[in-house]
């Protein structure tokens, strides 16, 4: 099983719209991912989310039901080493969660985090990266025969039309190919 960090922007993202973003955290939900996380992001993301200069303007309690929610398919990690690499000396913080959750992706659309592309064995990836590199292995299978696309569907939690249509965005044919039994 791939082990992922998400950003607190691929949190939000997939929190208040459609898209992937909220398909990484369904993965998540379904245990197709596991997502790795520390405390001092999930206040990250309660702070972002009460920030009157931001358009979400929740109340605390509000922001707290969607960290509590997080936790609910999250791994809770503990930074063990202090980092500095990155420009921004507020992703550091993201970049040790990730090493302490043994993470191989962190996923972010932070361009101080992304410039790095890799960090000790760490892929830095956005959103739309990580999702097709996660449904390659799952095409395979289907292309291969081994997995009907019904059935493919079911473990990942999309619709049909919402699979073919993923699959179809990143130029994977869904027509057309073998039936599994």
């Amino acid at each position: 099983m791939i082990i992922a960090l998400y950003d607190t922007n691929v949190l939000i993202s997939g929190t208040f719209w459609r898209g992937m973003p909220r398909l990484l955290i369904r993965l998540a939900r379904k245990k197709q991912i596991q997502f790795v996380t520390c405390q001092a992001l999930l206040d990250e993301l309660q702070s972002v989310l009460i920030r009157p200069d931001k358009s979400f303007r929740l109340s605390q309690a509000e922001a707290a039901l969607i960290a509590d929610d997080v936790l609910t398919y999250a791994s809770l990690v503990a930074p063990t080493r202090e980092i500095t690499v990155c420009r921004d000396l507020d992703d550091n913080l993201v970049s040790a969660c990730a090493l302490a959750g043994h993470a191989e992706y962190l996923v972010t659309g932070d361009p101080d985090l992304l410039v790095l592309e890799k960090y000790e064995g760490i892929s830095i990836v956005k959103v739309r990266d990580f999702v097709k590199t996660f449904l390659s292995e799952h095409y395979q299978r289907y292309r291969h025969g081994e997995v009907s696309f019904g059935r493919l569907t079911e473990e990942l939690g999309m619709t049909t039309w919402g699979l073919s249509h993923l699959l179809e965005e990143f130029g994977w044919p869904v027509s057309n190919l073998p039936a599994a039994y």
